[in-house]
C-alpha cells in the first residue's frame, strides 16, 4: 500500500496545478481541413484525455481536455474536390503533371 500512496503523491491535485497551465474549458475542435478549406463537422467526435493524471479523492483520473472530429476516409473524399495539378512558381503546370492519372487515382480512392 505504501508504494501506491507514493505513486499517487507524484501526481498533482487539480488545485495544485498553476492557473497558467489549467484549461479554462475543454477544447472542442469542430472543424476539419479539406483542400485548404476549413469545414464544420456535426458528426461524431473523439474525446481527448490528458496523459497526466490528476489526484482526486477517488484516485488518479485522466482529465478530458477536449475532442476532435472523428472522420472516416470516405467522408472527406465525398466533400472534397479532385487534387490540383502541381504547379511551378510561375503557375504553369509542372513538368511531371499527369492530371488524368491524378483524377483516375482520386476517383478510385473515393469510390470504395
Amino acid at each position: 500500500m505504501q508504494t501506491t500512496d507514493s505513486l499517487h503523491a507524484l501526481f498533482p491535485a487539480e488545485a495544485d496545478i498553476p492557473a497558467a497551465f489549467r484549461l479554462a474549458a475543454p477544447v472542442e475542435q469542430t472543424e476539419y481541413l479539406v483542400g485548404g478549406e476549413l469545414r464544420h463537422w456535426d458528426g461524431p467526435r473523439q474525446d481527448v484525455f490528458s496523459p497526466v493524471c490528476v489526484r482526486t479523492d477517488s484516485g488518479l483520473v485522466q482529465q478530458r481536455i477536449g475532442s476532435y472530429p472523428l472522420l472516416t476516409e470516405k467522408k472527406p473524399c465525398k466533400l472534397s474536390t479532385p487534387p490540383r495539378a502541381p504547379t511551378t512558381a510561375g503557375g504553369a503546370a509542372g513538368p511531371r503533371c499527369r492530371l488524368p492519372n491524378a483524377l483516375r487515382t482520386y476517383r478510385t480512392s473515393c469510390s470504395a
